[in-house]
């Protein structure tokens, strides 16, 4: 048996890390710090815990509170009770430290089986953490994210009644709620009419772009993209084994030439150019459908942030006249409100989607029930739409804001925007490094992209960058440009 006491250094920075926020949330931090404590090795096997008046008296917190959390750690296995004596630390939760150093032969193992060249980086996980000025993609805007209405729809996705609908594990087909929303409220906005078979819920654009690389792609198979495109479709490409065809760009979208008269498969964003934001003219829609017929090329029409187009900027999709079956239409639910509730969607033949539901069964068997039935109530109740014009009403505003300060203070950048999206493709002068000034930008706390990650040709230029104001504010905009204008 070890006293407490005899642990009062570590008890003591155990207790200091707990003390802080309200006592229901000092409860959830207790759980939390004493199992990590245990498994980590700082409290041994044992180890007497404190008494829950000195506990409580040091968190300024009931005991009851203290001896609910010490219960639960209990039930969980971390701790033994012992009647007259209080709690200990039990032997079972505890994990003795693991370290090893890996031998030549492992790291021989594993180098000639993994992909080579390797997966690519992207750091997209934390662009915002030490970053006082994110003008990356991806972005979340907290402000703008309709907290009360979604919090309500999640609330009532909990419920039994709700639960016994979507909890079941429903590999054969997507949550009916959300698909009829999708074919009622989504879908007809980019003049698509698809029935229930023709959709399939993805883990957003992400998973559809994965799943369709795979299905399509292949050894042998001609896999055309656009010059520049988005890096992670590029890389699933690369890795299916597909042989990359480069479909050059202008300020238009896509060319139709021969480059895609070669493709056997061709991902497209006409809606807004991926990442230039050009918008293809109607009659180069028509001319590539016309091209991709005659040479029974399919398509892959990939949106990006076209849910904030509205009106006559808002063009017919590829999949809208299309008539021969070609063309498979990737779609979001608006990433500007969150990216990280993952829902995308996927609308093509029947055949086609049947083969995708039962790939992604091998992946992750289907998209969670749960957040599509909550999606599904957020549009049925009518928050989905305002919350478009909320977004795009802001983002034109701050857009505008960017453009001015980028004239002032930069004239020498010529920037390229086009309606109904939140970024801003920038060429810099020959002579300046796009590259060379993300980093150096990083330094002053200052976050955006190099264009040339964009790009898949050996002669990707290196004088663009990408900015996006979908999480900055008015001040960050302002104070932002200035900074890039020092640096240049």
């Amino acid at each position: 048996m070890r006293y407490w006491h005899d642990y009062a250094i570590a008890w003591g920075e155990i207790i200091d890390e707990i003390a802080t926020g309200t006592p229901a949330v000092k409860s959830t931090q207790m759980l939390r710090v004493l199992a990590e404590r245990i498994l980590d090795g700082t409290l041994p096997a044992d180890a007497q815990v404190p008494p829950t008046r000195q506990i409580a008296s040091r968190l300024s917190m009931g005991r009851n509170n203290v001896l609910r959390a010490l219960s639960m750690l209990v039930d969980q296995g971390y701790l033994v009770a012992k009647p007259r004596s209080g709690f200990y630390v039990a032997k079972v939760a505890t994990q003795a430290p693991r370290s090893y150093e890996t031998t030549e032969s492992v790291e021989t193992i594993w180098r000639s089986r993994l992909p080579t060249p390797p997966i690519a980086k992207v750091r997209r996980q934390s662009f915002y953490i030490g970053y006082d000025i994110p003008f990356r993609g991806s972005g979340f805007d907290l402000h703008l994210f309709p907290a009360n209405a979604w919090r309500d729809c999640e609330r009532e996705a909990m419920s039994l009644t709700q639960i016994s609908d979507w909890g079941r594990d429903s590999v054969e087909a997507d949550d009916p709620r959300l698909i009829s929303q999708l074919r009622t409220q989504i879908l007809p906005s980019h003049g698509i009419w698809a029935r229930p078979e023709e959709i399939l819920i993805t883990l957003g654009g992400q998973g559809a772009r994965y799943l369709l690389a795979r299905l399509l792609g292949g050894p042998g198979v001609s896999f055309g993209l656009e010059d520049p495109c988005l890096p992670d479709f590029l890389e699933v490409s690369r890795l299916s084994g597909s042989k990359v065809v480069s479909i050059p760009t202008d300020r238009e979208g896509a060319i139709p030439g021969p480059e895609l008269d070669s493709c056997q498969v061709a991902v497209l964003t006409p809606g807004h150019q991926f990442p230039t934001t050009a918008v293809m003219p109607l009659q180069r829609r028509h001319d590539i459908l016309k091209r991709a017929e005659q040479n029974d090329c399919v398509l892959i029409e990939d949106t990006f942030e076209t849910d904030l187009l509205d009106g006559p900027e808002k063009l017919a999709t590829l999949k809208s006249i299309d008539r021969s079956g070609r063309v498979i239409f990737i779609g979001t639910l608006c990433r500007q409100m969150a990216p990280g509730l993952r829902i995308g969607y996927v609308v093509g033949h029947p055949h086609v989607i049947e083969q995708l539901r039962e790939l992604q069964r091998l992946v992750h068997r289907h998209t969670p029930g749960n957040t599509q039935r909550a999606l599904a109530l957020f549009i049925e109740r009518g928050h989905y739409r305002p919350f478009v014009r909320k977004a795009r009403l802001e983002l034109e505003r701050r857009g505008n804001l960017l453009k001015r300060a980028l004239a002032d203070d930069i004239p020498e950048i010529s920037v390229f925007h086009r309606d109904g999206t939140s970024s801003f493709w920038c060429e810099l002068p020959l002579s300046k490094d796009g590259t060379r000034l993300t980093e150096m930008a990083q330094d002053t706390g200052l976050l955006v992209e190099a264009g040339e990650s964009f790009f898949h040709t050996s002669t990707a230029p290196r004088n663009h960058l990408r900015l996006s104001v979908a999480s900055v504010t008015d001040d960050q905009i302002v104070e932002g440009v200035g900074r890039l204008a020092r640096l240049l």
